[in-house]
């Protein structure tokens, strides 16, 4: 099944809630390394990771600005499938699909 942008996105992100390398970050959620660096240099520039020193090597961690984010997307998953709220969407606009 192919990923949407958004959805390897936060995945990267929720794989940096703990401290994780490149290579690990990699192995997890299957991108190619350009790919990887990418997301990684954006979500820098946003302050939402930020690289530390893990053994002599390079390591990506969440900052509290992106574990918000991840919370907050956790969040809105639950509330949707709670309330079941895609269902009725999909029967609303039915005819979209």
């Amino acid at each position: 099944m192919k990923r949407c942008r958004h959805d390897v996105k936060i995945g990267v992100l929720v794989e940096s809630l703990e401290s994780k390398t490149k290579e690990d970050i990699l192995k997890k959620t299957r991108l190619k390394s350009n790919e990887l660096n990418k997301i990684l240099d954006s979500f820098e520039e946003k302050g939402l990771i930020q690289e530390l020193n893990k053994n002599g090597s390079v390591a990506y961690h969440a900052t509290p600005k992106g574990q918000k984010l991840v919370k907050l997307f956790k969040d809105i998953m639950d509330f949707l499938d709670s309330e079941d709220v895609v269902s009725r969407i999909f029967e609303t606009y039915r005819w979209l699909f």
